[in-house]
């Protein structure tokens, strides 16, 4: 059980895991979450805690999650920063994820020759796509941004411009 905040007072809600629910409607060895979208205000770190089994057994191909000041400020149930996330996601697992921003009008990467401190001072929240196959976070990101297919990878190399637009 997990306490939220209302007007109110609290309510008790039911909580479960991505590896729980993985375990459960995953039967086949062949069967895959295709995307994963986590808004959970400030609980992602959470989330992604609770779907490690399902990450590790590559059964999952893109994660898109927000990231801001509720990380660091005390709301969340695991302070973390940004940097620590995209360093599991994309260094320490056996096949690791590449993350990017979702920038305006293209994506960041946040790879550890691209990181740049900056991302994690943000107070602004931002998304996060990370995935093992970049060709489906860029067929993504196009049709988020009503992009033809036709133009080239929408990635970018410019931070602080980049991330002031949106």
């Amino acid at each position: 059980k997990s306490r939220g905040q209302c007007e109110q007072g609290s309510i008790q809600v039911t909580t479960t895991t991505v590896d729980e629910l993985a375990m459960k409607y995953l039967t086949s060895p062949d069967d895959m979450i295709s995307l994963i979208k986590i808004d959970t205000e400030g609980w992602e770190p959470a989330v992604l805690r609770g779907m490690n089994q399902t990450i590790t057994q590559r059964r999952v191909d893109l994660i898109l999650f927000e990231t801001g000041s509720t990380w660091e400020d005390g709301r969340a149930a695991y302070p973390t920063n940004l940097f620590t996330v995209v360093q599991y996601l994309s260094e320490v697992l056996p096949e690791p994820f590449e993350c990017f921003y979702v920038g305006f009008r293209c994506l960041l990467p946040l790879s550890r020759s691209n990181w740049d401190p900056v991302y994690d001072y943000r107070k602004q929240h931002r998304n996060v796509i990370c995935g093992r196959r970049k060709e489906y976070m860029l067929d993504l990101f196009r049709i988020y941004n009503h992009l033809d297919s036709r133009n080239p990878a929408p990635i970018c190399y410019n931070p602080p411009t980049l991330l002031s637009g949106h």
